[in-house]
């Protein structure tokens, strides 16, 4: 492992517990550890290769999420990648080996979406219950009020997208 995944992990680690612990109405806003999450699942997963200049994250609608991602986008990179940060409401748009955040408003196209992550090599992250079951990548959980996140190893496997066995032990739970 390269001394600076190493570094990328061993942060990883340090922050988790905190993530977990941060009660989310104690100050945390959650789309704000989302997004650094997000962020730092990128560390742990074996991406296809792309040629395209700029790694993007495409958020479905108008989100809070989107204003930290952009954030992270100023300051970080992606694959050495710049991040651009963008909001959508087609999923058509969505560019492969990308990253895409669903959440509750957009679920019906879940099935869209899930076949569109397969064809492009897209990372689909979500924030409703039952996405695992319904072909997204990571789905986030409140529980009792901690942000968690559950990892379908299917749709990643699908999307051509490989996680670190690192990653796949602190998720609460792993769909096959």
């Amino acid at each position: 492992m390269q001394l600076r995944a190493k570094i990328y992990f061993i942060l990883f680690i340090l922050l988790y517990p905190f993530l977990l612990n941060s009660q989310m109405n104690d100050g945390a806003k959650v789309e704000n550890v989302m997004a650094v999450y997000i962020y730092n699942f990128t560390k742990f997963l074996e991406w296809p290769q792309n040629e395209s200049e700029n790694f993007n994250i495409y958020v479905l609608g108008n989100n809070p999420l989107t204003e930290p991602l952009e954030v992270i986008a100023e300051k970080e990179k992606i694959l050495n990648k710049s991040i651009i940060v963008s909001e959508i409401t087609e999923i058509e748009k969505i560019t492969p080996g990308s990253i895409v955040f669903i959440d509750s408003k957009f679920q019906s196209k879940s099935n869209d979406i899930s076949a569109l992550a397969s064809e492009k090599n897209i990372l689909t992250v979500s924030s409703f219950n039952d996405a695992v079951e319904k072909g997204m990548c990571i789905n986030f959980v409140l529980d009792d009020k901690k942000l968690r996140f559950e990892i379908n190893l299917k749709a990643l496997e699908n999307a051509g997208i490989k996680p670190n066995s690192k990653l796949l032990s602190l998720a609460v739970k792993v769909f096959n």
